[in-house]
């Protein structure tokens, strides 16, 4: 009898930890963000934050075996939740159970460039998150809330206009914006900015030559490609694209190699000198001799 009782308990058991291993794995879908946490037991290589996954908790890594998301994408997946991270399991494509498609919360008469995932789905909007500002002409695209950058294209060195309302954390003026490449393997924090009392703010960003690395890993020379200015918390972000070759320097050189005509010049204003030094050298004399007639 004390057999059998052992048996059932080991199978009641057995029953409870595949439940709770059952219910641990939870479907999420989201835009991918860097992870905003640098060092300490939230930040480790090849974790990630997601907007809008509710029960996952907010951030996730993504094991070695699988390609990194790129920033700024919607994904959905499979994720076993833990602390200080869940774990993604699987990523879901458009037709699988439990694939979300990206809500568009944009107004339909929008002219604002569509989005997709990282599957390629259309969509325009984000899940979860404020819907995105039309982009203006020659700026880059807005893909969460109202943030501007201007120009969308860029070489490193030259200077980006942003400008945006509502990207602070509530009740704060401070305004935290970074820079980074999409596929986050490097970036830069911006000085806080301080925006004005209905949220409003305005800055300029010079493109750097050099990233920093990300959670122990990237940064380096910046690239030509996709970068990303997301506010932490994450209400707004916005996209840009640096193109190849640097701003050249505004900076005047020294020309230390003479022209012919600064030559002439040169001695033109030479001999001048001489024969006016000579003249005075004679007015002297003559004016010494006529003093010692007397």
């Amino acid at each position: 009898m004390r057999h059998l009782i052992g048996v059932l308990g080991t199978f009641a058991l057995l029953a409870s930890l595949s439940f709770e291993a059952t219910a641990a794995t939870v479907v999420g879908c989201g835009v991918v963000a860097a992870n905003a946490v640098v060092s300490g037991a939230g930040s480790a290589p090849r974790t990630f934050e997601l907007r809008d996954i509710g029960a996952i908790g907010g951030r996730f890594s993504v094991p070695e075996t699988m390609p990194l998301p790129t920033l700024g994408s919607y994904i959905c997946g499979q994720f076993d939740q833990g602390a200080p991270f869940s774990r993604l399991v699987a990523l879901l494509h458009p037709g699988d159970p439990g694939y979300t498609a990206r809500a568009g919360i944009l107004p339909s008469t929008t002219t604002a460039h569509s989005q997709t995932d990282m599957f390629g789905a259309p969509s325009t909007g984000m899940v979860g998150g404020p819907a995105a500002t039309p982009a203006a002409a020659g700026c880059g695209r807005p893909l969460v809330g109202g943030l501007s950058a201007c120009p969308g294209t860029v070489n490193v060195g030259a200077t980006i206009v942003l400008e945006g309302a509502g990207c602070s954390a509530p009740g704060s003026t401070s305004v935290k914006l970074s820079f980074d490449r999409a596929d986050g393997s490097g970036g830069v924090g911006l000085a806080d900015i301080t925006a004005d009392a209905s949220g409003r703010f305005h800055a300029t960003f010079v493109v750097p030559a050099q990233l920093d690395p990300l959670q122990q890993h990237g940064g380096g020379p910046t690239t030509p490609g996709t970068y990303l200015f997301s506010s932490h918390p994450p209400y707004c972000t916005a996209e840009v694209t640096v193109a190849p070759g640097t701003l050249p320097s505004t900076s005047t050189a020294l020309d230390l190699e003479p022209s012919s005509s600064s030559v002439v010049i040169g001695l033109a204003a030479l001999g001048l000198a001489v024969a006016l030094l000579i003249s005075a050298l004679r007015f002297f004399g003559s004016a010494r001799r006529g003093r010692s007639a007397f």
